[in-house]
Parts: structure tokens; C-alpha cells; sequence
């Protein structure tokens, strides 16, 4: 993904490419993600020092601050480089599942402002939003549309919760509601922590609305 960050006075632009292995992955096995990840340990030096590289499993994220053309040169020939390491250990990488995000670029500004990049000469596909670890970005960094699925996800789980549990112990829900209700809601929350009243809301709807069964069930 491409992560484009807006200053007051200077323009920065971190690009970050999203980048998937082609490698099945046993995990159930206590050796097998140990030797994958000793597999491909040495994907980060391909990329060398002037390019950041995050590795989680099969996922590579690479990524750079943008402060003049010669670094979109760079992360082309990063790639260049991940082709080649990638047909010396014979470890195809999954380029459909490759993305370009341009997070902060401003509607106003040409295309010429936003690089495109290839891979074994298919070009990345650029996508307004994409999920990492369970977490939606979007262009904007607003989190909103995350927030939006992880509500709603939440109220789906609180339901069930309601039409399982045929106990009217308070106590019971309450701790049903907090194993499998609040890790949705908490997941993550260092990452998209709400800046804006309304999406405060939507996740205290959450807990609300749970609550106000309990009050009503009480009363019964």
C-alpha cells in the first residue's frame, strides 16, 4: 500500500507496498513458522537500507518516506529485487493479493502525483482501502469504515448472546458479553482509537444497547 502523509508546509509521501508470499504455512506445527520465518529471513536485506521492511508470516510490508523522485526509483528496484530473490528460492509471490494504497492524497492533485509500480511486469492494482491484521485503512486514515464493521459485528455477537443464553443471570451475560463481545471492540484499539464523536458513539452503542436488555429483563 501507499501511505501518503500530508503536512502543513512539506509534502511527505510513505510508500508502503502490501505485499503476500505464495506459501502455505502449517501453523499448527511448533517448528513450522519457525522455519518459514528463518526461510525467509534474509527477504529484508534484499531491500537494503534506504527501505523499511516488516515481516508478519507471509505478509511483507515495504515502505519509504517519499521526499524526492529518487526513492520512488528505489522501491521500484525493491521490487525488482523481490522478483529476483523470490525465482532464486523459488517462492512465487501472490501479486493479486498485492496492493497500492495512497492514504492522504488529495482528490485535487493529478494522477501523475501518485506512482504506479509492477511486479513481474503486472503493474499493482490501486485500491482506495485495504485490510491488515484484521484492521481497515483507508485513504484518509479516519478508520471509520472499520469502526462501521467492527459495530457491527459487535451487535451480531451481542445478539447471539441474547438468543443462546436462556439464563437470566446478569452476571452471566455480563461475562459473556466481555469473552466474546468486548475483544471485537478492543482489538487493535491503539491503531484506530476514535478522534470523532460519532464514531464514539457507534461503539458505546455497543454496550448500551446491551445493557438496556439487561435493564429490561430485570424488570420482567
Amino acid at each position: 500500500m501507499t501511505i501518503s502523509l500530508v503536512g502543513p508546509n512539506v509534502l511527505k509521501l510513505l510508500t508502503v507496498f502490501h505485499l503476500c508470499l505464495n506459501a502455505a504455512v502449517y501453523f499448527k506445527s511448533v517448528l513450522g513458522p519457525v522455519l518459514f520465518l528463518i526461510y525467509i529471513n534474509d527477504l529484508i536485506d534484499v531491500f537494503g537500507n534506504s527501505l523499511s521492511v516488516k515481516l508478519f508470516a507471509d505478509d511483507v510490508k515495504v515502505y519509504a518516506v517519499l521526499d524526492s523522485d529518487v526513492k520512488v526509483h528505489l522501491l521500484q528496484e525493491g521490487l525488482s529485487r523481490l522478483k529476483s530473490w523470490s525465482e532464486a528460492w523459488q517462492l512465487d509471490v501472490s501479486i493479486h493479493k498485492c496492493t497500492v494504497l495512497h492514504i492522504g492524497c488529495d482528490v485535487k492533485r493529478t494522477a501523475n502525483d501518485c506512482h504506479s509500480y509492477t511486479l513481474r511486469g503486472i503493474q499493482l492494482s490501486d485500491v482506495c482501502e485495504t485490510t491488515d491484521l484484521g484492521i481497515i485503512i483507508d485513504s484518509k486514515l479516519r478508520f471509520d469504515k472499520h469502526i462501521t464493521s467492527m459495530v457491527r459485528k459487535a451487535h451480531t455477537r451481542a445478539a447471539l448472546i441474547k438468543r443462546c443464553f436462556k439464563s437470566g443471570d446478569h452476571d452471566l451475560l455480563f461475562r459473556a458479553f466481555v469473552v466474546f463481545v468486548r475483544p471485537l471492540l478492543e482489538y487493535c484499539s491503539s491503531v484506530w482509537h476514535p478522534s470523532y464523536y460519532c464514531d464514539v458513539g457507534k461503539i458505546e452503542s455497543v454496550q448500551r444497547r446491551f445493557t438496556k436488555y439487561q435493564l429490561i429483563t430485570l424488570w420482567r
